[in-house]
């Protein structure tokens, strides 16, 4: 798993999250589990980034020489600085392949679980076939359903490329 790399090839990143999956069912270990939907998350939203970057390279000047390389340096720093935020790679995404299309994943909810896996893993809980997770003190816990969540990281590369249309 870890010595796959996937570039922005969508045959490889669907492989890498078939295998996230297959860990998770596989794991008798909740924090295990919860690091496998953390890490799915976590290579979702590089994958996004890198399809972004590629295709502002396409733009960049084709020359070899010194301001056409600041060109691209500063032009390469200010996409990564847009890519950090969800929202703003959803920015960056819809901008640089000229698309109002939305990309659906990770819906609101399920950024949310991302959110809290990412800053306190402990507190989501596995229960059935959900993971559970609440967004604030004031909220009752919400449910998400993992095998959708899996399924959704597995067609994330069909979701984008949809998306470009």
């Amino acid at each position: 798993l870890l010595g796959i790399t996937y570039s922005n090839d969508d045959f490889a990143f669907e492989s890498i999250m078939r295998e996230l999956k297959r860990s998770f069912y596989e794991s008798n270990n909740d924090i295990i589990k919860k690091s496998l939907i953390l890490t799915g998350f976590s290579l979702s939203e590089a994958f996004l980034s890198e399809k972004i970057r590629s295709e502002a390279l396409k733009a960049t000047p084709k020359e070899n020489n010194y301001i056409s390389k600041k060109i691209i340096e500063i032009g390469l720093k200010s996409i990564d600085e847009s890519l950090k935020r969800h929202n703003d790679r959803i920015k960056s995404f819809k901008s640089v392949f000229e698309t109002t299309k939305d990309i659906s994943f990770p819906n609101q909810e399920q950024q949310n679980l991302r959110n809290k896996l990412a800053h306190d893993i402990s507190s989501p809980y596995l229960e059935g076939d959900k993971i559970f997770f609440i967004k604030n003190e004031n909220s009752e816990p919400t449910g998400i359903i993992v095998e959708e969540i899996f399924e959704n990281f597995i067609k994330y590369p069909k979701i984008i490329n949809q998306a470009k249309i």
